[in-house]
């Protein structure tokens, strides 16, 4: 085990390690010398023996084929004859084989290598045909799939962008969002490390959209933001000569890299012929071309020190810092990649053995020979100083560890223990450079930067030519000339000769830049006003009161920036701003004018007086056209999404922008919620976590990202969605409410009622505030609290959609018919509130007997939202008990693509109700029997569900019930 402080013990006797602990030792060994993969096996009776050895197996193959050898399957079976006697296995490493010949070049004939599959691996008939040979479009099975396979739940792999020993990265089309390109990363583990990019939003790391099972795979699905990495960057350029000549190294090498894209780059959608691709359309690249080579590599330096100190400032250290893991993307920006060996800093880590050995720390290398040793923050800043070395020499400061004699490790640590000999670094370093380097690079952990954010302060110091804060200035001619860069009138001779003049005007300055520093605060906090501002209008869904609160305040944010004329660009405040700020004030600010509109128009539609309603409705209109004149936004705003109608007609007009546009912050909020409303929960969280991408500094993605995944019971991610939101807004009720629902949803009562009772203190005083209380409560053994909280829940007059049907759920049992009265109100406020429509279906079939009524109010709810399985399946149940068997098996047949079991219940359900002949009867146990499958519990109810009479007295199904009896005791 491990100290919080991160120092390693040796691990048990018994080899307790985790299954990559054992690739990952293999993998760092083979990528320098050859090595004998039984090495890194555990004894033989070890429980994860054959689970190591496979993938051994799979990882040495690829290694072999990388150094241009023909390795079989059969090689491995001869050595090692258990692992072939189980087909699945066997047939695992043959594939593997298949994989290689063809990224080879080769064109193996699928049936003869089926054939020799068969034969000689898993002594089974040869192939008569080649069905099982080719990889199917959909692909079903337990081989990894690969270049041409669709996987659930619609990710076309188009190419493979790289791979190792944990998996393969893929360029692939997401069907279901405007196919948009998504890199998916596909491994037998995860490691976490989609929990760990969860917890991490940041311009220089690559977000994660989704995560999704494939067999026996994990699939990470990421952006697609390009093909280069930092390793491609390297091995481009040609450093015989010294260093390439500017930044226009780098970007040549990035449009190269983006010109194989098959038009999938930003950089060649954006570019209609060859010399616009250089970049013309990114700032970024233009930048990184203006600056020499040394400052080009020192920018991309401080870019991801900023990732880093990002990671590590929430605990999370990456371990494998390498070019190989740095994207850079098609419009210049470098991202932090594959954070599959990260762990947390205040936690123990997963083992010793994290890492690349060619750029590990000294610390590092120690604990892979000993199994013991420290690992910190100060591993990675170690790591980036190498990166940064190899990138500005072209080579690592140290000798090859392929030329070493002796052992390796011993070898490595070695050349690492002495100070960096600063020879070895080429001439663009200058003496500040090679401070920070040597910084970096020292080693004793303890002189090292304290912090990634520190290497970040020195590097941005260097670009903008300042004394360096925490490396030695040992150069006094660089510090000088350094001055002189940034006064390059007062270093001049014929200002040197006015020195009394410049005097006087130095007092003057000193002036003006207290005055411009005055008006930066200003604008500054005049920024922040407007984000909070339009950040809470997303949440305006109250009565008109609280609309009228809502707008009254974005109207005043807006003010400073001159809002009300027709172009915000002109206001004195923006010129006080970085680059960065002004655009997303832009933004900001067409939001909010976006939102005023639709405010003001929300306030006209209640409005009694005629005078004053055409008054607000010509305001709402000169709102919208401002909102238009100022960003590319519209009246289209995240708002109309919450409260307007045509949502799906909205949401393919948001999936075209992103398809053929470069969608911002504020196209992925409103396509999130768009989505979240038509109940494509997993969509909406994906726009959800592009908008936090787009926009890091914002944290109200986080708090509908958690709305989402509450309604898609992914109780632990919703909490740590609230928890993040609640980092940066502590007092917000509305974040302390929800994140207590996903509490109580895990079973923590205690948490949920503090986060209510606090919510509660804080204004939030809506009725199911008290319902989801009262049953903490009870949960708590407080049943006086519980029953207290359930009459204020029934005495409070709800005043929005959600109120309404909360309030009606509560008397569904008791006083149907006004639970249906509640449901109706919610819908007269919001006809599309899909929670009202199912909860009005679910009464009037159960409750007031009313199937055909409940069947309509379904019909609304899958015409919002065709996909979802689960209502389908409660209509067909209704269709049949209502006669209309052909509709009822059509719907059922749909809805048996879903894994819940509930779904598949009620689809076998209603095809028995609606059978008319012995094959839908066959359908329908075959159903039943997917279910009993899936959780054998379900046998208790089958035998006295009246939908399932047909079959209580069939042999089959009495055959199902008692197997299922047997399995459950076994669980």
């Amino acid at each position: 085990m491990a100290s919080s402080n991160g120092r390693l013990a040796p691990p048990a006797p018994d080899f307790d390690l985790e299954l990559d602990g054992y690739v990952e030792a293999f993998e760092s060994a083979a990528r320098v010398r050859d090595v004998d993969l039984a090495d890194f096996l555990p004894p033989s009776d070890h429980p994860k023996y054959h689970d190591v050895l496979l993938e051994l197996v799979r990882a040495d193959l690829e290694f072999r084929w990388d150094r241009g050898e023909s390795p079989r399957a059969e090689d491995y079976r001869r050595r090692f004859p258990t692992l072939f006697a189980c087909p699945e296995w066997a047939q695992q490493v043959a594939a593997e084989e298949f994989r290689l010949r063809q990224a080879a070049g080769e064109t193996p004939d699928p049936v003869e290598f089926h054939n020799r599959l068969g034969v000689e691996l898993l002594g089974a008939e040869p192939a008569r045909t080649t069905a099982t040979a080719v990889p199917s479009a959909d692909w079903s099975g337990d081989a990894m799939p690969g270049v041409g396979d669709t996987i659930p739940p619609g990710f076309t792999l188009e190419e493979e962008l790289g791979a190792g020993a944990f998996g393969r990265v893929f360029l692939a089309r997401q069907a279901d969002l405007a196919s948009r390109p998504v890199a998916v990363k596909l491994s037998a583990k995860l490691v976490q490390e989609s929990q760990t990019l969860a917890r991490l939003q940041h311009t220089n790391i690559v977000p994660v959209y989704s995560v999704h099972r494939v067999g026996r795979y994990h699939a990470l699905v990421m952006p697609f933001l390009g093909r280069a990495t930092l390793a491609d960057l390297i091995r481009s350029f040609d450093h015989t000569g010294g260093p390439p000549a500017s930044g226009k190294a780098v970007v040549s090498t990035l449009i190269a890299r983006a010109s194989t894209a098959g038009g999938d780059s930003a950089l060649a959608r954006r570019a209609t012929t060859p010399s616009q691709a250089v970049g013309l359309s990114s700032a970024t690249l233009e930048r990184l071309g203006r600056f020499s080579f040394a400052d080009a590599v020192l920018w991309i330096g401080a870019e991801l020190a900023g990732g880093l100190a990002h990671a590590h400032e929430r605990g999370v250290l990456h371990r494998d810092i390498k070019p190989a893991n740095v994207l850079m993307t098609d419009d210049g920006r470098p991202m932090l990649l594959d954070f599959n060996l990260a762990a947390d800093a205040n936690e123990p880590p997963i083992d010793g053995l994290a890492g690349t050995l060619r750029y590990m720390a000294p610390e590092q290398l120690t604990a892979l020979k000993v199994n013991w040793g420290v690992f910190s923050a100060q591993s990675d800043v170690y790591s980036l100083g190498l990166v940064l070395a190899e990138l500005l020499a072209g080579k690592l400061p140290f000798d090859d560890p392929m030329a070493l004699q002796g052992d390796l490790l011993d070898g490595m640590i070695a050349g690492r223990q002495r100070p960096l000999d600063l020879t070895r670094l080429p001439q663009a370093a200058t003496p500040a450079v090679a401070s920070i380097l040597a910084k970096c690079l020292a080693p004793n952990p303890a002189e090292r930067y304290a912090s990634a954010a520190d290497l970040q302060d020195d590097l941005t110091r260097q670009l903008e030519n300042r004394p360096l804060r925490f490396a030695p200035n040992v150069s006094p001619r660089e510090r000088l000339r350094k001055w002189a860069r940034r006064h390059p009138r007062l270093s001049s001779v014929s200002t040197l000769s006015v020195v009394a003049v410049t005097v006087l005007v130095g007092v003057v300055s000193l002036f003006l830049v207290r005055q411009r520093h005055v008006e930066t605060l200003e604008a500054e906090r005049a920024r922040d006003d407007l984000r909070t501002a339009v950040g809470r209008a997303y949440l305006a869904e109250g009565p008109d009161s609280e609309v009228r609160d809502v707008r009254a305040a974005v109207t005043t944010a807006l003010a400073p920036f001159q809002a009300s004329g027709a172009d915000v660009t002109q206001s004195p405040l923006l010129r006080r701003l970085s680059d960065t700020d002004r655009r997303a004030v832009r933004q900001d600010a067409a939001m909010g004018m976006a939102f005023t509109a639709v405010l003001t128009e929300r306030l006209a539609r209640n409005e009694a007086d005629a005078t004053r309603r055409v008054a607000l409705t010509a305001e709402a209109r000169a709102w919208g056209e401002r909102a238009k004149q100022t960003a590319d936004v519209g009246e289209e705003s995240a708002l109309s999404a919450l409260h307007g109608g045509r949502l799906k007609e909205k949401a393919e007009q948001l999936r075209r922008q992103v398809r053929e546009g470069e969608p911002q912050f504020a196209t992925w909020m409103t396509l999130g919620l768009v989505e979240g409303r038509l109940g494509r929960y997993t969509a909406a969280a994906e726009a959800f976590t592009a908008a936090t991408g787009a926009n890091p500094a914002v944290a109200w993605p986080y708090f509908h990202r958690g709305v989402v995944r509450i309604e898609a019971r992914q109780f632990a991610a919703a909490e740590a969605d609230f928890d993040h939101y609640l980092e940066s807004r502590p007092d917000d009720p509305d974040g302390l409410f929800n994140r207590g629902l996903a509490r109580l949803e895990r079973k923590n009562a205690k948490g949920a009622v503090a986060d209510f009772d606090a919510a509660e203190r804080l204004g939030f005083k809506a009725n199911r505030l008290y319902v989801l209380r009262a049953r903490a409560k009870k949960l708590l053994g407080d049943t006086s609290g519980a029953n207290a909280d359930t009459k204020t829940a029934l005495g409070i007059e709800p005043t929005d959609p959600r109120g309404w049907t909360v309030r009606g759920e509560m008397r569904a049992a008791t006083d149907p018919k006004g639970a249906l009265a509640d449901f109706d109100a919610a819908l007269a406020l919001d006809p599309d509130f899909v929670p009202a429509l199912r909860d009005r279906a679910s009464v009037l079939s159960e409750r007031l007997k009313g199937p055909e009524a409940a069947v309509a109010a379904l019909d609304r709810v899958l015409d919002l939202n065709p996909d979802a399985h689960d209502d389908r399946a409660g209509r067909a149940v209704l269709l049949a008990r209502c006669g209309k068997k052909a509709e009822a098996r059509a719907d059922a047949e749909v809805a048996s693509a879903s894994d819940n079991p509930l779904t598949l219940y009620q689809a076998a359900s209603a095809v028995l109700l609606a059978a008319e002949s012995p094959a839908d009867t066959a359908r329908g146990l075959a159903l039943l029997r997917q279910v009993l499958r899936k959780d054998p519990t379900w046998a208790k109810v089958m035998p006295t569900d009246t939908d399932l009479k047909s079959v209580h007295a069939d042999k089959a199904f009495r055959e199902l019930i008692a197997a299922a009896d047997v399995l459950a005791k076994e669980k």
